[in-house]
């Protein structure tokens, strides 16, 4: 029988850092543990052996490694092991919370070695799991020197081989200090924890079905799981199997359980992700390959003359999402938009937030123009107030689902780029508290005006006397920006008749709102739309222009005559005399 933490000569100030898993394994509440046979087995071998007999189980958070070791502790309970493990007692010490509480250094030292002698003098029925050795405990932290005296703590006592320790890290902190570091690597035996396949997940799955059943007491249709599994993977794609599918498992029954439900649907799960991804369930519900499928024909029906670059776009994006691994933690994609104003690219991703994401909120701005000293990157990380977050990091939690445009690129400090380039690139960006944030579901672009002096061979940008020569000319700088985007998608000049075109389809889109919203008849004058698209071509903002026009002259002034009344109106739009008025018909 495993001793209790109680019977073993470990002063009672150090019990609030120590777990005793055997107690756990024990308990009734427990979940079922299914699978990782080949994974229990490694691990006891390994625990056998006479040299190298720690163990450092590298996996991605949430893959199961203190699953594995309270099974293994479970099977200890239970004497399902050889005769040396048994009646060992497995006791997670929590090192990051150890870590924070000394004041000192000295005292950090001081108490570790004490804890350690304790342990030592228990060693032959201790089992020491340390479930946190990562870059905040092992030298990664905002504090100078904590990690390091851990680690060179760490290396005494391991070194030593006179205790029976059992780690887990991510496979990042384990290259980055524990394979790399010689005496580490030479005292820790691997295991790796790889995440569950898909017939695998969906067995745990059932395996776990009647856990929650009897928790919840409702019923949990089998078929439920593969689509679980698909949404899992599609919408968590920062976290692992089999932890991700659970939780997901977990928080539709608790809905389910709200709703005073028997039997939990396919609703709940959609409820759950919307939760989760702060997406529409709108969204969540649609099948990925169609959704992605029928973007490009969503975005020609109201973006002119940019067929070309519709359809780019529209590739990257579904070779990224349809063609690729899944849970890759690169961007959907990046882009880098190029064009004269008012042809439509920041129209363009609005609209592709508003399909891919559900709403035109979905689309972040984000104005690199005041970035433009070598430091100001850091902006992007953390913000001005103590604790708070930067521009970037801020949108990343807040809309995890989103596309992010970064406008002024060209005024932004080469330094700022090439960190913009970097985070882009590896998928992920770290704050500083040691948290990484990752950018699987977010589509990137980058927003260029064209813009140089003169022409310059093969450079790229238009021209700044003549937007419509197509010829391009970009600033060294942001050539650099061409090794780390996905494509250059330009965009192609509007002339007179894009422009009526334009019109006309805001003018409709204006004309269906106030008939939803106010139950208003509004009639428009054709030769409306002539003057409309002239006046834009000579303002040189083309598009920005016509929407900015209707917004101001037509629609602020409609919905101040509507709603003065509560009566369906009849409005007409004229051009007298070069004069736009709007008028109530009676």
């Amino acid at each position: 029988m495993s001793p209790k933490l109680e019977q073993l000569d470990i002063s009672p100030e150090f019990h609030i850092y120590i777990s005793n898993l055997s107690d756990l394994a024990g308990g009734k509440e427990r979940m079922p543990f299914l699978g990782r046979k080949k994974e229990l087995e490694a691990l006891m071998e390994t625990l056998l052996r006479k040299l190298k007999k720690n163990i450092i189980l590298v996996g991605k958070p949430g893959v199961g490694k203190t699953a594995l070791i309270t099974e293994l502790a479970n099977r200890i309970n239970r004497g399902r092991v050889p005769a040396n493990l048994r009646g060992k007692v497995i006791l997670e010490l929590s090192l990051n919370q150890f870590y924070y509480s000394r004041e000192s250094l000295d005292l950090l030292a001081k108490d570790f070695e004490k804890l350690f002698a304790e342990i030592r003098k228990n060693r032959e029925r201790i089992i020491l799991f340390l479930d946190e050795m990562n870059g905040q405990s092992l030298g990664g932290s905002a504090q100078p020197g904590r990690g390091s005296q851990i680690q060179g703590l760490l290396k005494t006592h391991i070194a030593s081989r006179d205790l029976l320790i059992i780690a887990a890290s991510t496979p990042e902190d384990y290259y980055k200090y524990i394979k790399s570091d010689e005496v580490m690597a030479a005292n820790f035996s691997a295991i790796l924890l790889s995440e569950p396949e898909k017939d695998e997940m969906l067995k745990i799955l059932a395996g776990v079905k009647g856990y929650f059943e009897n928790y919840y007491d409702l019923r949990i249709p089998a078929g439920l799981f593969a689509r679980i599994f698909t949404l899992a993977q599609r919408f968590i794609p920062t976290r692992a199997f089999p932890d991700k599918a659970i939780e997901l498992l977990d928080i539709a029954c608790s809905k389910a359980s709200l709703k005073k439900t028997r039997t939990l649907s396919i609703q709940h799960i959609y409820q759950s992700i919307s939760s989760i991804s702060k997406l529409p369930i709108e969204i969540v519900a649609l099948d990925t390959h169609e959704h992605y499928r029928g973007m490009l024909a969503y975005l020609q029906k109201a973006a002119v003359n940019q067929t070309s670059a519709l359809e780019e776009i529209s590739r990257i994006i579904k070779l990224a999402k349809l063609e690729t691994r899944p849970n890759t933690l690169k961007p959907e994609g990046i882009f880098l938009f190029l064009g004269p104003t008012g042809v439509g690219k920041s129209f363009v991703a609005s609209r592709i937030a508003e399909y891919l994401f559900g709403s035109p909120e979905k689309l972040r701005i984000i104005d690199l123009g005041g970035l433009k000293k070598a430091d100001d990157a850091e902006k992007l990380i953390h913000g001005d107030e103590e604790g708070s977050s930067g521009m970037l990091i801020r949108e990343i939690e807040n809309h995890p689902f989103s596309v992010i445009l970064f406008e002024n690129i060209e005024t932004a400090h080469s330094s700022v780029l090439y960190f913009l380039g970097k985070v882009l690139s590896k998928g992920e960006v770290v704050d500083h508290g040691g948290k990484k944030h990752y950018l699987a579901n977010i589509i990137f672009i980058l927003n260029l005006t064209g813009i140089g002096e003169a022409k310059k061979g093969s450079a790229i940008g238009f021209v700044k006397d003549d937007p419509r020569s197509g010829e391009i000319v970009i600033s060294p700088k942001i050539m650099n920006v061409l090794d780390w985007v996905d494509e250059i998608i330009q965009f192609t000049p509007l002339n007179i008749e894009h422009l009526k075109k334009i019109a006309a389809i805001q003018l409709e889109k204006l004309r269906r709102d106030m008939q939803v919203r106010y139950h208003c008849q509004f009639n428009i004058d054709k030769d409306l739309i002539d003057a409309l698209a002239g006046e834009a071509e000579r303002s040189g903002r083309f598009a920005h222009a016509v929407s900015d026009f209707i917004e101001r002259e037509i629609r602020l002034p409609a919905v101040d005559i509507v709603t003065k009344t509560d009566k369906e109106l009849k409005l007409r739009v004229t051009l007298e005399k070069k004069r736009l008025r709007v008028v109530l018909v009676s």
